[in-house]
């Protein structure tokens, strides 16, 4: 466990150090309330050891900032206290000091304070790393690490606002990923991430880390009919900022990305949709339109590595 021990008594400080140390802590030590203060800004992910009195700023005074700071993960305090100062434990522990050991004190009583500490703060750790799973699971698509569709539905009505707000572009592509390569006409089911992961992650690597992407529709199996080269399948992009025009260059890199396998047939089908800076965008509409432009893309004569359909004017 990483420590800071606020001591600034040389004796209490090499007993405090040799002990915890010992017990295969890393420690590091500030002489004052003061210096302490500035190392946990700096770097607060440890449990903080500290004695109440102490020149610049006592023990009661950096208890308080502690509590009263935002810090990413919950600092431990051990207050360490002379036998008999009631008053000065007491409003420390009020203040959020969460135990304390008393001068002078045998330093095994100390590793296990420490040890309590320790479990404690492991724990809130854990559960904070259950809650970011549980976010996350909560709006990821498991199969391909893409939004889900509800989590996609609230971000683009987010976009959609921000850009109604600022009067701001905003586009939108629904794409519809191609059936296994050189083998459209093959009847049967295969899995969604069969198609979707290599998509995913071709987006992921051409557009900014701030546009959105998601999945779209579909079941985790798709039905593969003959002679149709594109799945049900679809993945929704929102690209705040960027007008239709802009938004088909977009695309364009997307086509010369996909070919850089080789390969002549197409990737994906796009509907593309949105609105220029100083029109009013709505979400349902943004929808409908790209919705209507992917079907005429899934009818149209491929370029190489891509099928699209815009209302995008030169």
């Amino acid at each position: 466990m990483r420590i800071l021990l606020a001591e600034d008594d040389r004796v209490s400080q090499r007993i405090a150090r040799r002990a915890l140390e010992g017990a295969g802590h890393e420690v590091e030590v500030a002489d004052d309330g003061l210096i302490a203060w500035q190392r946990l800004l700096a770097d607060p992910d440890r449990l903080l050891v500290t004695d109440l009195m102490m020149p610049h700023m006592d023990g009661i005074e950096l208890i308080r900032r502690v509590r009263t700071g935002m810090f990413p993960a919950y600092i431990y305090i051990l207050v360490v206290t002379a036998l008999g100062d009631v008053d000065s434990l007491i409003n420390g522990l009020e203040l959020g000091a969460d135990d304390y050991v008393a001068k002078p004190y045998d330093p095994r009583e100390l590793v296990a304070r420490v040890a309590v500490g320790e479990r404690i703060v492991t724990l809130e750790r854990d559960l904070q790393a259950s809650r970011r799973a549980y976010r996350e699971n909560a709006t990821v698509d498991a199969t391909t690490g893409l939004l889900n569709r509800r989590a996609a539905v609230a971000r683009l009505r987010e976009e959609v606002a921000g850009a109604a707000d600022g009067g701001t572009a905003i586009s939108i592509m629904l794409l519809s990923a191609a059936t296994a390569r050189g083998a459209a006409t093959t009847t049967g089911c295969q899995p969604a991430d069969t198609w979707l992961r290599p998509i995913a992650s071709s987006l992921r690597g051409e557009l900014r880390s701030y546009d959105a992407i998601g999945r779209w529709g579909g079941d985790d199996t798709l039905e593969i009919l003959p002679g149709v080269p594109w799945g049900p399948e679809e993945v929704l992009v929102v690209l705040p900022g960027v007008d239709p025009s802009q938004a088909v260059a977009i695309i364009d890199r997307l086509r010369r990305s996909s070919l850089a396998d080789g390969s002549t047939t197409p990737a994906f089908a796009a509907g593309l949709a949105g609105v220029r800076a100083g029109e009013r965008p709505d979400t349902q509409e943004m929808l409908s339109r790209a919705a209507t432009m992917l079907a005429a893309a899934r009818n149209t004569p491929t370029q190489a590595g891509l099928a699209l359909a815009s209302e995008a004017k030169g």
